[in-house]
């Protein structure tokens, strides 16, 4: 137990600080969604094609995108 005034507010002040909920981390970013069809990959918009290159994660029905994902991506494509 503390003795002086001053090692109490410093004690009250800790106990608070630790009672305080933690605020969750905010993540930015964006989601896009880019309708690719079922034609020719040399069709794709230009906006399409750099969304597509640029992104970091890509969902797609990977044996009907196959070959537009190999000509957008090359040797970035990993599939999992």
């Amino acid at each position: 137990m503390p003795k002086t005034a001053a090692a109490k507010t410093s004690t009250q002040t800790v106990s608070a600080r630790v009672d305080e909920p933690i605020a969750a981390p905010r993540y930015t970013g964006s989601v896009a969604f880019v309708g690719t069809g079922p034609g020719d990959p040399g069709l794709l918009t230009v906006r399409a094609t750099e969304l597509i290159s640029t992104a970091d994660v890509i969902i797609t029905e990977v044996p009907q995108h196959a070959a537009l994902l190999e000509t957008t991506l090359g040797d970035r494509l990993a599939q999992v």
